[in-house]
């Protein structure tokens, strides 16, 4: 899994000169979800792309699409996406007490 903190034409590009995490996807690979401040999408094997697979509460696919680089394939129905729960915050404070994520 990958989490982008910033949901934009400058980090959802359309195509990226070099890629330097080791294995990237592929057909034997694991599954790769791609999860943004705004969505969360999954790499299609068949096609190569990105495909839009759930939103954040009170977040429209054109808001998506619009903050993107790109236009995603898109998978019907969409989720929506639950907010993380303080249980849930607590547990990640818990696991990074610096604050690593963020930076």
């Amino acid at each position: 899994m990958m989490w982008l903190r910033e949901h934009s034409r400058r980090t959802l590009v359309e195509r990226v000169d070099f890629i330097t995490a080791p294995p990237g996807p592929t057909k034997q690979g694991p599954t790769l979800i791609v999860c943004t401040p705004k969505a969360m999408f999954v790499f299609d094997r068949d096609s190569g792309e990105l495909m839009l697979t759930g939103l954040f509460p009170s977040v429209s696919v054109d808001d998506v699409i619009n903050n993107m680089a790109f236009r995603p394939r898109i998978k019907e129905p969409l989720s929506v996406l639950e907010p993380v729960t303080n249980e849930e915050l607590q547990f990640l404070n818990k696991l990074d007490p610096a604050s690593v994520r963020y930076s």
